[in-house]
């Protein structure tokens, strides 16, 4: 499954009494945020900006990691330490694991929350 649901879980517990469409609204928030992150991560990887490649990986960790998109969180992550290392060996094939998975939860949530 690409989504811890005790992630969704806790979108439940803070939804307010008078806003039932809450964590529905929330994951389409993060499914855009999300594209325009991965498109921005691509763009910089593109021009060999690794300050902002830096950035764009700890925005996906942090965001991803909120929703239960753990998998993404992770390679996020590793994207972000290589980055800061200077390591830029595995960038590419992390972005596409970032975006292959990113797809993976699109489905996981086309097909539960709609």
């Amino acid at each position: 499954m690409p989504i811890d649901d005790s992630a969704i879980e806790m979108l439940h517990q803070i939804q307010p009494a008078d806003k039932p469409g809450f964590v529905t609204r929330m994951i389409k928030l993060y499914q855009t945020s999300t594209q325009t992150n991965i498109a921005q991560l691509q763009e910089v990887y593109a021009i060999n900006n690794l300050e902002q490649l830096t950035g764009a990986a700890h925005t996906l960790k942090s965001s991803n990691a909120n929703i239960g998109a753990m998998e993404i969180a992770s390679v996020a992550e590793e994207l972000e330490r290589d980055c800061r290392r200077n390591n830029l060996a595995y960038c590419n094939q992390q972005i596409t694991v970032i975006v292959q998975e990113f797809n993976r939860v699109g489905i996981y949530f086309n097909d539960n929350f709609q």
